[in-house]
């Protein structure tokens, strides 16, 4: 009996859907996809961080004390201000190694994402072929019972 309530509700569903559009659903709404995309946005990321270790860094920095008491010079206040900047001219390789080692991270999870789409797209596709099976069968056990049942009242008004 549940096994009928399922291929009902299959059957209900299949007419509701075609196989494109029961496949960009699943495609568009499962939470695995939308899971390693966002894996794949985080590896994007440390990528360009990665990238930003051969740019040139600047810092400018300010500072300010003011006391009640005078100091050596007789001030009150006094106040600073410093720029810094550094360039990455050579660092052992390292960061072009962390560079490289960041865009196959990326490319992995590019196949990733596109491994776990096609396995989504034949197991809809599979399940929905199933299902229509499902339903073919359905529809020629009726016929069967139908047929069966023709003959039965044949053979009960020949007696």
């Amino acid at each position: 009996m549940r096994i009928f309530i399922l291929l009902f509700i299959t059957s209900i569903s299949l007419f509701a859907f075609s196989m494109q559009e029961a496949l960009d659903l699943a495609l568009k709404n499962h939470e695995l996809i939308k899971k390693e995309e966002l894996n794949l946005k985080s590896k994007e990321k440390m990528l360009e961080i990665s990238k930003s270790s051969l740019l040139p860094h600047l810092n400018l920095l300010y500072g300010y004390r003011g006391s009640s008491e005078e100091n050596a010079l007789g001030d009150k206040e006094s106040s600073y201000i410093s720029l810094q900047g550094k360039y990455n001219i050579y660092n052992g390789l390292r960061d072009r190694y962390n560079i490289k080692s960041k865009e196959i991270e990326k490319s992995a999870q590019e196949s990733r994402v596109e491994s776990i789409k096609r396995d989504i797209t034949l197991l809809v596709k599979t399940n929905y072929i199933e299902a229509l099976k499902a339903i073919k069968n359905i529809k020629s056990t009726e016929e069967s019972l139908k047929l069966i049942e023709a003959q039965r009242d044949d053979a009960n008004n020949f007696f």
